[in-house]
């Protein structure tokens, strides 16, 4: 697939990351209240973050993408709970992360773009007019 796209897929996860560990770990003041409710903020940032990893390395396993996603869970929700960052752990907040990283990740819907994107680049021929003839 095109270098440009999987640059942009890169790019838009890398955000994602961004925007969602910001929100992990901003003052309760100051972080991010996109949705009213906080578990469908949970789900709505994994499952976004699954999607785009899944197409973003199109040739990893998605076993991995959901584990590697999962511990990101878990780790957030373990600095959450140290004094010095004044957030609330909570293991519920990690199961809903968890769940909405293998609804993304089931097999069937992302079957099809994930094997496009492995697909490689087809170049087009150049425009140039071919060789002449040499005369020998």
């Amino acid at each position: 697939m095109s270098k440009t796209l999987m640059t942009a897929l890169r790019l838009a996860l890398a955000g994602a990351l961004i925007f969602t560990l910001y929100a992990a770990f901003a003052p309760s003041p100051d972080a991010p209240d996109i949705l009213l409710w906080d578990k469908a903020a949970h789900f709505a940032a994994f499952f976004t973050l699954a999607i785009l990893a899944a197409l973003s390395f199109p040739r990893a396993p998605l076993l991995v993408i959901g584990v590697a996603l999962s511990v990101l869970g878990a780790a957030i929700e373990i600095i959450q709970g140290l004094p010095a960052v004044h957030r609330d752990r909570d293991v519920v907040d990690w199961l809903v992360d968890t769940a909405a990283v293998i609804l993304a990740l089931w097999p069937g819907p992302l079957r099809g773009a994930r094997a496009r994107l492995r697909q490689p680049e087809i170049e087009t021929e150049s425009a140039a007019p071919p060789d002449e003839p040499t005369g020998r």
